[in-house]
């Protein structure tokens, strides 16, 4: 990761924004004191290709001068950032890294084999639970030996009462 920083001046028009073909992460925007003191509301939009303005945020004076953001801008995109507003708007952030690989298109073997020792794990383990689960089933169709074992109390109880009819 570099640290990216950036003035957008009001007045400018749209800024266009270079990202040295590293993806753009920005993560704040404030408002830029100037040799005046802060004062009013400044908007900061953004817009990607040449496309519509988007409002990221509104930063007030004394109220919200600075304001969190997480946003995400691929090396492709043009992007393009405007102020409205009496001040400049400093915007921070970083250009990250692009990993070796997915530069050049290449995929990790290791982490393919990996996902599929974790899938075939899955399988193994969502099988065992299936085989528990019918297991539990079968042992629910065992209550029903005991409800017959009350049958039997009946029977022996029915034979009983016949004894003592002959008695």
């Amino acid at each position: 990761m570099t640290f990216w920083g950036f003035e957008v001046n009001p007045g400018n028009g749209p800024t266009a924004v270079e990202t040295e073909e590293r993806p753009l992460v920005v993560k704040q925007a404030a408002m830029a004191s100037t040799d005046q003191k802060l004062a009013g509301t400044c908007t900061l939009e953004v817009s990607v290709g040449g496309g519509k303005k988007f409002i990221i945020c509104r930063l007030s004076a004394g109220k919200a001068e600075q304001w969190p953001l997480d946003l995400v801008f691929s090396p492709e995109d043009k992007v393009e950032f405007t102020v409205t507003g009496p001040c400049p708007v400093h915007l921070v952030g970083f250009l990250d890294e692009y990993e070796e690989e997915a530069m050049y298109g290449e995929e990790d073997s290791e982490d393919e084999d990996d996902e599929d020792e974790d899938n075939a794990e899955l399988k193994q383990m969502m099988m065992r639970k299936g085989v528990q689960m019918q297991q539990q089933g079968d042992d629910e169709d065992d209550d029903d030996a005991d409800d017959d074992s009350d049958d039997d109390d009946e029977l022996m109880d029915d034979e009983e009462d016949d004894e003592d009819d002959e008695d």
